[in-house]
């Protein structure tokens, strides 16, 4: 996910791949556009803004 989102943001890749695990859901972020790139593959996955 780290290298596909081409990030080294371990722990925002933490939280996704949680979520992801989960079954998928909805990340409320202060930053949307760095884990947005780490779900993009997973439809499952909604990223908001706070």
């Amino acid at each position: 996910m780290l290298g596909a989102a081409r990030s080294n943001a371990t722990a925002d890749a933490i939280v996704v791949a949680t979520a992801i695990e989960a079954g998928g859901g909805v990340v409320l972020t202060g930053d949307p556009d760095d884990l947005g790139a780490l779900a993009a593959r997973n439809p499952e996955m909604v990223i908001e803004p706070l």
